[in-house]
């Protein structure tokens, strides 16, 4: 795996094109939520195998649990869902509060459930704009 990481060589798109020159067609793409949030990243989730997941203030790689930054995750999940994502979510949050970890993960299930249940419902509840 290759992670995207905030930086101008390791964004999706050049991580794609430095696979098609290598022939590496074998390597996937560790997604990395943190990451593209400061990064602005908004497409080429499709190419994900695995993801890091953690939260921040779109600023600096904090490392936080999700939903105790900025990251819009309703969205987040609306985008991998679409990408038909089937890989790992791995926590990558700092801290001494594992027991955030179930809430966490509880509240990532409901929208990941809530969007392939419904994408148009789904859009509807968290105000997101198709496309």
């Amino acid at each position: 795996m290759i992670e995207n990481i905030p930086n101008e060589i390791s964004t999706i798109e050049r991580i794609e094109e430095f696979k098609r020159v290598a022939q590496l067609s074998g390597v996937g793409l560790c997604y990395d939520t943190g990451h593209g949030h400061i990064q602005g990243i908004e497409n080429g989730f499709e190419h994900a195998r695995t993801t890091h997941v953690h939260d921040n203030y779109g600023e600096k790689d904090e490392h936080l649990w999700p939903f105790e930054g900025t990251l819009d995750w309703p969205r987040m999940i609306e985008r991998l869902v679409l990408a038909k994502y089937e890989g790992p979510f791995v926590f990558e949050a700092r801290g001494e509060e594992l027991s955030k970890g179930g809430d966490v993960k509880s509240r990532l299930e409901e929208l990941w459930y809530e969007a392939h249940n419904s994408m148009e419902e789904y859009r509807l509840k968290y105000k997101l704009n198709a496309g």
